[in-house]
């Protein structure tokens, strides 16, 4: 489609809106989430890898999170 006309993207990103509404009118449910689609890898500066839950633990202690 696009790559078609000669138009290409870096990266693209969609919202999500789905769940149950927290409250009435709220425009905001339960699931709402973005996902990112990153096509370049050129535009990835970093990666970081989750901590074990032990260590967040440990820090949240240390910091009184």
């Amino acid at each position: 489609m696009a790559a078609d006309e000669g138009i290409y993207f870096d990266s693209v990103r969609a919202a999500f809106w789905e769940g149950e509404e927290l409250y009435p009118n709220a425009g905001f449910k339960t699931h709402n989430h973005i996902q990112l689609c990153i096509i370049n890898p050129d535009c990835i500066k970093g990666i970081f890898l989750p901590r074990d839950k032990q260590v967040i633990k440990s820090l949240a202690k240390n910091y009184k999170i």
